[in-house]
């Protein structure tokens, strides 16, 4: 018997219609939380610039979010064809909004309307692109990714090198503080306002504080030598004899291959080509120089056999008549040579505070150890805040070593890393404590003279080492009484850039930022070096994709730094990681480049790739351009179709 039709009977539900109902039910839920976080956190919103107002408001809305595990429901909301909610930090409750609407949609549901909430995804975007005008200046002309290069010492004297700079595409000229002094900072600042001038290009200043430094006290030098070393092809054969300069004057500036010899004073008239050098080396091997052609200024000379020489070694020409004191060159001061500590896997090191020179372990004639490696280092909280079984990073964490005792002047620890063969720990090199709660605050006293300086001379400070909330409140202090001591109103606009360069840093990036938003021009600069040793090199790319959305969520511009183009800034050629290290920056609102003896090349690499990647990704999305393989093809195949 069949049964008749109900016409009574509601429509069957769409497949999934169940799951969708539950869908919008649970993300009302995540919305609700995220509007309760934000209530529970309304003091923090009390000393907001009111430019950040309301990006603090989506800030908090996302950190009320990241509260929960959502992966489930994005992965049921990308099953439906929704919007999942991976890119919706700069835009937290229009997105949520949106995609509730969207799915009220597919349930068939008549009070689908779209509220007028859900329609400020523009906004996100708007408020970041603002404040990094305001932070960074305007947008250059082929993309919207700012370049910062850090100038060089030389900067000071070489005008035309800052200029090439600013053609090339610099954006933002970064001074380190750490280095050189304030006589040449502004020299260095002068040479680029002059430039901006002459070239019509703008140009932010910005300067780095050093801030607190935890690195390795002096090693002793050894006395200066000089190696020099024919060309040899992969048998051994000689393939290009060493060349070299003998003078008693100051080293040329362009010597190209020649390696300079410093002279005490002699006669270049005792000399002739063809003459021989004699003198035995450091090694005490017999070695020679043959004259190539004497000059009045030195002697161009050339040798097969590769050579040590030091301060005081004589240079005897062969066959000299007995009385002709004057047939000798004496070699003149060399500088000294960098000596460091040799370390292996289960060696003793103990650091000791203050700047005592460092000593290498000692051992009898069976090997037995008499006195560890010793190194110096002068913060005090790295002895009064680090604990027996932390860990210690060295030398960009090429070292690592455990506490395994310690006082208030020492920390004796042994070394469980190092690569195989041992390393070389040499002075000036950082110490990271990652597992230890060191009470250093990012402001020292150094920092806050070189404060002052920096508010009458650049546009930004980039404030290094910042750990928690209070670093940022310690920033704000000392620019009001700078303010009021040199009368100096423009600390209000001063730009800052907070530089996350530890494990401490990344975990209070949230308080540090509503902390900072007081200010109307912030950014945060991604330190992967430092972050890199802090974190461990296998969290590094997860830390810094979420450094990259909570800034996002917060409209805060990021500057992508370190290692950017190192090969092809220092020698002349980028690695294939590199260029993908770039296209991953795009995702920055500036990228940062380090110097080197081929920059220019750099900025203009950098400038081309950034310019070239922007129509591929906008922030953190992926975009689809059209296809165009012509541009892709060899030079030799575009010549050929010129030619039909």
């Amino acid at each position: 018997m069949s049964k008749k039709k109900d016409s009574g009977k509601m429509e069957r539900p769409l497949a999934g219609e169940t799951d969708i109902h539950s869908l919008i039910k649970e993300l009302k839920e995540i919305r609700s939380a995220g509007v309760k976080f934000q209530k529970s956190q309304n003091e923090a919103l009390g000393d907001i610039h009111p430019d950040f107002e309301k990006s603090a408001k989506n800030f908090l809305r996302y950190l009320g979010l990241r509260q929960q595990d959502i992966r489930q429901i994005q992965k049921r909301l990308g099953n439906l064809g929704v919007s999942r909610l991976g890119r919706a930090e700069g835009h937290i409750e229009a997105s949520l909004k949106a995609i509730i609407h969207n799915l009220n949609k597919l349930s068939k549901d008549p009070k689908a309307i779209l509220s007028r909430e859900a329609r400020g995804f523009r906004r996100g975007r708007f408020l970041l692109d603002h404040h990094t005008l305001s932070l960074l200046g305007p947008e250059p002309e082929s993309r919207s990714v700012r370049i910062m290069v850090t100038l060089p010492f030389t900067a000071a004297n070489d005008y035309e090198l800052v200029k090439n700079m600013l053609l090339a595409g610099m954006n933002l000229a970064r001074v380190n503080c750490a280095h050189d002094t304030p006589a040449e900072w502004k020299q260095m600042i002068d040479n680029l306002r002059k430039a901006e001038k002459e070239t019509g290009k703008t140009c932010k200043v910005c300067m780095d504080l050093a801030g607190p430094k935890f690195r390795t006290g002096p090693v002793p030098q050894s006395p200066g030598a000089l190696k020099v070393r024919a060309k040899k092809d992969p048998f051994g054969n000689i393939r290009e004899s060493a060349k070299v300069w003998i003078s008693s004057q100051n080293s040329p500036e362009n010597l190209g291959n020649l390696t300079h010899i410093p002279a005490e004073e002699f006669a270049t008239s005792a000399f002739s080509s063809n003459d021989t050098l004699r003198f035995k080396d450091t090694r005490k091997k017999k070695r020679s120089f043959r004259i190539l052609e004497v000059f009045p200024e030195g002697i161009l000379a050339e040798t097969k056999k590769t050579s040590y020489l030091r301060s005081g070694l004589v240079l005897a020409k062969k066959n000299a008549e007995p009385d002709e004191q004057e047939a000798t060159i004496t070699v003149g001061e060399l500088p000294p040579t960098d000596n460091w500590i040799d370390l292996h896997i289960g060696d003793t090191l103990v650091i000791e505070k203050g700047n005592a020179p460092a000593e290498n372990t000692v051992k009898d004639e069976k090997g037995q150890v008499l006195s560890p490696a010793r190194i110096s280092c002068e913060v005090e909280h790295l002895y009064t805040d680090t604990q027996i079984g932390e860990p210690i990073l060295l030398d960009d964490g090429s070292i690592e070593g455990i506490i395994t005792h310690k006082t208030d002047e020492e920390l004796t620890l042994e070394i469980d890393y190092t690569k195989p063969g041992g390393a070389r720990l040499k002075a000036d090199k950082g110490i990271n404590a990652p597992e230890s709660d060191l009470g250093t605050k990012g402001l020292t006293e150094k920092d806050k003279e070189d404060l002052r300086f920096v508010v009458q001379h650049a546009d930004i400070v980039n404030f290094s080492f910042v750990n928690r909330p209070e670093d940022v409140q310690d920033l704000e202090n000392e620019l009001e009484i700078i303010k009021k001591e040199l009368d100096a109103p423009q600390t209000d606009d001063l730009g800052v850039i907070l530089k996350i360069e530890t494990r401490k840093g990344f975990k209070n990036l949230p308080s540090i930022l509503l902390q900072a938003m007081g200010r109307k021009a912030i950014g945060v600069m991604l330190a992967r070096g430092d972050l890199a040793v802090e974190c461990g090199w296998n969290n590094l790319a997860e830390t810094q994709e979420e450094i990259l959305r909570i800034c996002s969520a917060a409209h805060v511009p990021i500057v992508w730094a370190t290692q950017v183009l190192e090969g092809l800034a220092k020698k002349g050629r980028p690695s294939r990681a590199e260029i993908s290290d770039v296209a991953l920056g795009q995702r920055a609102e500036c990228v940062m480049l380090n110097k080197g003896p081929f920059i220019i090349d750099a900025i203009s690499a950098l400038d081309n790739i950034i310019a070239s990647m922007q129509q591929h990704r906008q922030k953190m999305a992926p975009m689809l351009p059209g296809l165009d393989m012509e541009k892709f093809h060899s030079k030799k195949d575009k010549k050929k179709k010129q030619k039909k």
